[in-house]
């Protein structure tokens, strides 16, 4: 059906299961030409999904983890029986391979309550996506360890090098503090590169009292971004509607 459809296919959008191959069945990666925009909501293994997917072209990617961060309200829980014994085999390492391919097409990338990657991995990931311009990193996990990986790179051997300094968009629900101060030194480094403003910022809120008491203002969120929004903290389990929402700091 897929191959039928490959030369006009524009976006794709699955959640649910891997589909199980036997043994001897081959599924060949389809070229489709003009697929801009890809949305996998898994619960297993994620990766025999995205090598399905030829490269070119990808402008838009979206992956969620339905398990730890269900788009929808669910009734299934930790000791759930009609769930397979093989959820949440992605591996890290091979996930970032995966995402690797797209490096160079890649305008959005969108992560919800992925599994930990590697240190090591994510820095270089990062630093190919010289493209992107909006970043979506909600949940903990994966999305915390592209926060940290993201404001803390920014000053190398003593040259000010800012990762994605295409950003135009990013949304961040890290609740670690040093996560939020070193946010801080991130925009600090843009600002000082002559980067543009964020056109949006969409942050956690709840923790940033910790941030108020520690660097006495937050006026600096302000002045690095032109719409400041804000998201409530990530709930697992529960498929709450990710809803921003106008930050108004005093």
């Amino acid at each position: 059906m897929y191959s039928s459809n490959a030369g006009t296919l524009q976006h794709f959008a699955y959640e649910g299961l891997t589909p199980v191959l036997d043994a001897d069945d081959y599924c060949p990666s389809i070229q489709f030409p003009q697929l801009h925009s890809l949305y996998l909501s898994y619960l297993d293994d994620v990766i025999p999904l995205l090598a399905l997917f030829e490269p070119p072209n990808r402008r838009s990617l979206t992956l969620r983890n339905f398990i730890a961060c269900p788009s929808r309200p669910t009734t299934f829980d930790d000791d759930d029986q009609t769930l397979p014994d093989h959820l949440f085999a992605t591996a890290p390492d091979q996930l970032l391979e995966s995402l690797g391919r797209w490096s160079s097409s890649l305008r959005e990338l969108e992560m919800y309550g992925i599994d930990d990657v590697p240190e090591e991995q994510t820095a270089l990931y990062l630093r190919s996506l010289e493209h992107l311009e909006t970043l979506y990193l909600y949940g903990r996990g994966g999305a915390e360890r592209f926060a940290e990986i993201l404001f803390s790179q920014g000053v190398e051997d003593g040259f000010e090098a800012p990762l994605l300094p295409k950003l135009t968009c990013l949304l961040c629900t890290a609740q670690n503090h040093h996560e939020r101060l070193d946010l801080q030194a991130y925009l600090s480094i843009r600002t000082r590169q002559k980067l543009p403003r964020l056109e949006i910022l969409i942050l956690n809120i709840n923790p940033y009292s910790f941030l108020l008491a520690a660097v006495g203002s937050l006026d600096f969120l302000k002045d690095a971004s032109i719409v400041l929004k804000a998201v409530s903290n990530p709930v697992q389990f529960q498929g709450v509607l990710l809803e921003e929402r106008i930050m108004i700091l005093d």
